[in-house]
C-alpha cells in the first residue's frame, strides 16, 4: 500500500487524484482530480462525485477515520445498506452501516476455499463463540488471500430469528446485489455455493448459514465445508 505523505498523486480507477495526507478522494480537500477523458473537474466535492460517475467510475474512499465524512456525505443512515459503487481504499467493500452507526466492511469475494465452521472457529475461545466474535485471520494465513492489511476479520453474526437489528449476516445479504458487492456472491440458489457460515453456533451439532438467494437464516452442520465471507466492524470517528 502506498505511504501516506504531505502530498502524493495516486491512480483510482483511471482517475489520477492529488490529496492531502489525510484526505482521498471523496473525504474532501481534493486539489485535482484529472478524469480518464484527460479533462481536469474542479476541486468540490459534487464536481468530482459527479465527474467520477459520469465516467462511470467507482470512487475510492478512505477507510479508518474518514469514514464518518463519508458516511456523513452519502447520507447513509443506520440500517441501511450502501448501494453505491464505492470501494474503500484498502480493496476492500462498505457493504452497510448498521443501526448503532458502525460501518459493516466486507471483503470483495468470498474465500477462495470452503471451510468447515468447526476449522473457521478453531482459535476462539467459548466466551468469544457465545459472543459470536470468531476472528478467523488464520484463514486469510492459510489461503495466501490479502488481508488488506488488517487482521480483525471474522465470521458475520446472525440474530436467526425475524428481528435483523444487528445482524451482520442478514445485511450482507441485503447488500448482495448492488454496488461493488454485485456478482460476487452466487446467487443460482445450489447448496452448498449460495450460502456463507455465520459465527452463530446453534448447538453441539449445527451452526447457522445466509442463504445470498433469498435471505433464508438455515442449519448447516459443523464439519460440513462451506463459503466464508469475512467481516469487519470499524466505528466512525465524530
Amino acid at each position: 500500500m502506498m505511504a501516506r505523505a504531505a502530498k502524493y498523486t495516486a491512480s483510482a480507477f483511471g482517475a489520477t487524484v492529488e490529496i492531502g495526507p489525510k484526505n482521498i478522494v471523496i473525504s474532501g480537500d481534493v486539489k485535482r482530480i484529472i478524469g480518464p477523458d484527460g479533462k481536469e473537474w474542479g476541486p468540490k466535492l459534487a464536481a468530482v462525485t459527479a465527474g467520477l460517475k459520469a465516467a462511470q467510475q467507482p470512487i475510492t474512499v478512505c477507510s479508518g477515520d474518514e469514514l464518518a465524512d463519508y458516511i456523513r456525505q452519502h447520507k447513509l443512515k443506520p440500517g441501511g445498506i450502501n448501494r453505491s459503487k464505492d470501494l474503500l481504499s484498502d480493496g476492500t467493500v462498505l457493504a452497510a452501516v448498521m443501526e448503532n452507526g458502525d460501518a459493516l466492511i466486507t471483503t470483495p469475494a468470498n474465500l477462495p476455499q470452503y471451510v468447515s465452521w468447526d476449522h473457521a472457529a478453531e482459535k476462539a475461545t467459548e466466551e468469544q463463540i457465545a459472543a459470536q466474535n470468531i476472528n478467523i485471520h488464520h484463514l486469510f494465513t492459510e489461503q495466501g488471500v490479502n488481508d488488506h492489511g488488517r487482521t480483525d476479520w471474522r465470521l458475520p453474526n446472525m440474530k436467526y430469528e425475524n428481528d435483523h437489528e444487528d445482524d451482520e449476516s442478514w445485511m450482507l445479504y441485503k447488500a448482495s446485489g448492488a454496488g461493488a458487492l454485485k456478482g460476487t456472491f452466487d446467487k443460482t440458489g445450489s447448496f452448498p455455493a449460495s450460502v456463507v457460515w455465520s459465527a452463530r453456533r446453534y448447538n453441539s451439532d449445527y451452526a447457522c448459514i445466509q442463504w445470498m438467494v433469498d435471505g433464508y437464516q438455515d442449519l448447516s452442520y459443523l464439519g460440513l465445508e462451506l463459503p466464508v465471507r469475512p467481516v469487519r466492524r470499524a466505528a466512525p470517528q465524530p
